[in-house]
């Protein structure tokens, strides 16, 4: 698992249930569960619409994500990490420059 938040995104790497249907679900509980958790500092809408899951397909496509979201701790993100795990779903935007820079693009 890997998290890393900003200003104006996030990226997690989770496990989620199988399908892309069930991680849009999911994803949307955590969406919810966090703006509540936050809404007496932030009034306003915390979240943007969109977001997508993005299945990751074996060992080494992990290691390219994990090691991508915290790297955002260069930019001032706070990001956080436990244990990896090979199947895994993430979320967030960026995911194309991200996988372009790590097959040497």
């Amino acid at each position: 698992m890997a998290v890393s938040v900003n200003a104006t995104h996030t990226h997690l790497l989770i496990e989620l249930p199988e399908g892309y249907d069930a991680a849009k679900k999911t994803s949307g509980q955590l969406k919810q569960a966090a703006s509540h958790a936050v809404g007496a500092a932030l009034p306003s809408q915390v979240w943007a619409a969109g977001g997508k899951p993005i299945e990751v397909n074996d060992s080494e496509h992990h290691r390219r994500v994990y090691h991508y979201i915290l790297r955002h701790r260069c930019e001032g993100d706070w990001t956080w990490a436990i244990q990896r795990h090979p199947n895994a779903v993430v979320w967030g935007e960026g995911w194309e420059q991200a996988q372009a820079e790590d097959d040497g693009g």
